[in-house]
């Protein structure tokens, strides 16, 4: 279920994936474009 999420808010530009090291997991990061949203949310 979660890794659906991540797809979703892949493909709307919010997260990306990252090799995460070891046994091949990936990291998932909040794009800029996330962060600027969560900060536009905050002050409304």
């Amino acid at each position: 279920m979660i890794s659906q999420y991540v797809k979703e808010l892949e493909k709307l530009g919010m997260v990306i994936k990252e090799p995460g090291g070891s046994h091949g997991k990936k990291r998932v990061k909040l794009t800029r474009l996330a962060e600027l949203y969560l900060d536009i949310q905050e002050k409304i």
